[in-house]
């Protein structure tokens, strides 16, 4: 009995005893093991457990923060270390099979200013057995900005890693790795390095193919809030190089077939994309790339849009741009800058537009010249603008710049314009309404477009036009107009005849011209044009 309760005794003493009496020792294992692999490490207690993981050994540090860097940060209520016997009594961390954080916070900031890391309400767990790694972590808020492009912000974490680390050349590997980012399931492949103070991830991501809803409850936080999203994506991409300093080479990519985002707003109705988007990084910010079949914005369809933009802060710039409108090809580049007043430039070169198709699907270039489905072409324009956009559309009084308009033939159907000059010259129903050898150049200022004077004809009709028109759909043009006096009316032609021989017999000489000239004013609006003769 003695026996026994000496026994006892003396297992209390070593249960109970050692880890008061190896404290020294635990805190020179920690700053030393620590001092190899990061900047600093600071906590208010360490303290071994001989039972939490006996016969393993538990060292515990409370309120510790571990940083690597100036601004990179580990921080938690407690760190739960499981280690062999053998690591406390060699005095090193040779053996550590668990460590567990509860309620952490991680920090990372580029020095630079241009890249956030934030995690809160961490809790993970990492197993190491045999070099293989099982690893667990949850996050309830996690946070993440580069270049001021916010990709995430507010969304929970689970993470289950496995993988195998290589401890002398101190690489992880990941193998059959899973991330959830709120329901978004994403799978992780590459590996992670700890070299010269220093993390280093070389990762690439798949996700699996998940409703729109969940793909944009993770990457659209500070932006418009849909009303609907519908529709089905994959997220996918790599972080090659990435790095605590926040220096890196990734790609994100969103892809989809029938993805659709409402908005409800009265400017910004919705957008649609049949298509791939991918954002990449640039020395002074991102460039954003997009590769579709059809991108729908508002009621505007571009088929096999492809082209890049080149953003840094807020301001955009477009080196080559490319889709299919008007079953026509449009090339065009530009910038849009949202600090300077929304200001906006746009160089656009469109190749055998359908312009009766205009007004429906382009109304913003629509609301600019008096085209409708009245008119029946194909033609090729280039416009050179720069102006401000309001709202999810263009500022038409602030426009400045020029263009052209070139078609081979243009026809006009049921136009007021063209039935009132038939009647002034007397041209009866025997002429078309087709426009031949158009060549149209203009400049846009002031609310106002000014169209340098052209000529065209109908027929034998020979038509010289200038003028300018108002975005608001007032006219001012003049036209002078030639025709054959052989196409007039006989009435028209008995009387300039009868004209000329009575001023004859009183010898006065009217010369008698083969053609017959005649200007016109046309004022009013599109939709209600009034032509009168002028001098």
């Amino acid at each position: 009995m003695f026996i026994l309760l000496f026994l006892i005794i003396i297992m209390f003493v070593i249960l109970f005893g050692i880890p008061y009496i190896c404290k020294a020792r635990v805190n020179d294992m920690v700053k030393s093991y620590s001092s190899k692999y990061i900047s600093s490490l600071s906590y208010s207690d360490a303290s071994l457990n001989l039972l939490r993981h006996f016969p393993d050994v538990a060292v515990v540090l409370s309120d510790f923060e571990l940083k690597s860097g100036e601004s990179n940060s580990l921080a938690a209520e407690k760190m739960d270390l499981m280690v062999g016997l053998s690591s406390i009594l060699k005095k090193e961390f040779t053996n550590v099979k668990e460590m567990v954080v509860k309620n952490g916070t991680v920090t990372c900031e580029n020095i630079n200013g241009d890249s956030e890391l934030y995690a809160y309400g961490v809790n993970m767990s990492v197993k190491n057995n045999d070099s293989k790694l099982k690893g667990e972590v949850m996050a309830k808020d996690v946070s993440y900005a580069k270049d001021g492009l916010i990709y995430f912000s507010g969304v929970s974490l689970d993470a289950v890693t496995n993988g195998l680390l290589d401890l002398g050349n101190k690489v992880y590997t990941f193998n059959n790795s899973n991330l959830k980012i709120n329901d978004l399931n994403v799978n992780l492949d590459g590996d992670m390095s700890f070299l010269n103070n220093n993390l280093k991830f070389d990762v690439s991501f798949l996700s699996d193919q998940a409703p729109m809803a969940d793909i944009v409850n993770v990457f659209y936080r500070y932006f418009y809030s849909p009303e609907k999203v519908d529709g089905s994506g994959i997220v996918s991409g790599t972080f090659d190089n990435l790095t605590t300093q926040g220096q890196a080479d990734y790609l994100l990519s969103l892809s989809t077939e029938d993805g659709k985002i409402e908005f409800g707003d009265q400017d910004l109705n919705y957008a649609a994309l049949d298509g791939k988007v991918d954002i990449r990084p640039a020395p002074d910010g991102y460039v954003l790339s997009i590769d579709s079949k059809k991108f729908v914005f508002n009621d505007v369809v571009l088929g096999a849009l492809v082209g890049d933009a080149a953003i840094e802060d807020h301001k955009y710039d477009i080196s080559s741009l490319k889709f299919n409108v008007l079953d026509g090809v449009v090339t065009a580049s530009g910038s849009y800058d949202i600090h300077n007043a929304s200001s906006f430039t746009a160089n656009i070169d469109a190749k055998s537009l359908d312009l009766s198709k205009m007004k429906d699907e382009l109304p913003a270039i629509s609301a600019m010249v008096p085209l409708n489905d009245s008119i029946v072409s194909s033609a090729d324009l280039k416009l050179r603008l720069n102006g401000n956009i309001s709202g999810a559309g263009v500022n038409l009084n602030t426009l400045k710049g020029n263009g052209e308009l070139h078609s081979d033939k243009i026809a006009v159907k049921d136009s007021k314009s063209i039935e009132t000059l038939r009647t002034l010259l007397r041209l009866g129903n025997k002429y078309s309404t087709v426009f031949e050898d158009v060549d149209i150049f203009f400049t846009i200022a002031n609310g106002r477009m000014k169209v340098s004077p052209f000529t065209t004809h109908i027929d034998n009709l020979k038509l010289n036009v200038s003028g300018d028109h108002g975005f608001d759909g007032g006219l001012n043009y003049l036209v002078k107009a030639e025709l054959p006096r052989s196409d007039m009316g006989e009435t028209v032609n008995s009387i300039i005849n009868s004209i000329s021989r009575t001023a004859a017999a009183f010898g006065i000489n009217v010369p008698v011209s083969d053609a017959i000239k005649l200007n016109v004013k046309i004022s009013g609006t599109f939709d209600s044009p009034v032509v009168t003769p002028v001098n």
